[in-house]
């Protein structure tokens, strides 16, 4: 979801704009926003993360992916393993 959100801001001034938004320092948005390497790897950046947190994704209304799956694998719940064995 990261990366959704770091290729929708486009242009280096715009991320650079958006990281200094979200609290990260001047000498680390310049890092993360001039960066020539590829969306994916920028995204997984430790930079990117503490800019777009967990906190500020749900903010952001981005679907929890883990939630979604555990909720189509396990629609009763989670199975009690405890004294099955």
């Amino acid at each position: 979801m990261r990366l959704y959100h770091w290729k929708q801001w486009g242009r280096p001034r715009t991320r650079r704009r958006k990281l200094l938004a979200l609290g990260i320092g001047r000498d680390e948005v310049h890092m993360a926003s001039r960066s020539r390497k590829g969306h994916w790897r920028v995204s997984r950046n430790s930079i990117v993360h503490r800019a777009m947190t967990d906190v500020w994704l749900h903010d952001q209304e981005v679907p929890d992916l883990v939630k979604q799956w555990e909720s189509i694998r396990y629609p009763d719940g989670p199975k009690d393993t405890v004294g099955t064995a």
